[in-house]
């Protein structure tokens, strides 16, 4: 009598987790020591704050330019 299916998809899941964790902790050691890590990381955090800038500003601009001309 089979009570259910080995959650296989679930070990996998809990197994990547338990491996992830240790290695995300070396890399951010290993972050704080190096310079260019550092300037990566400054950089891809800049960008990604211009990109939200940038579409903050565009649909700031198209809602102004729907309340300056309606629609006829």
């Amino acid at each position: 009598m089979v009570i259910g299916a080995f959650p296989a998809a679930k070990l996998g899941a809990l197994l990547l987790r338990q491996i992830s964790k240790p290695i995300a902790t070396v890399v951010k050691e290993n972050a704080k020591k190096f310079a260019r890590i550092q300037k990566i990381r400054l950089y891809a955090s800049s960008s990604l704050l211009q990109l939200v800038r940038d579409q903050a500003e565009n649909v700031d601009t198209e809602s102004r330019q729907a309340r300056e001309h309606p629609p006829c």
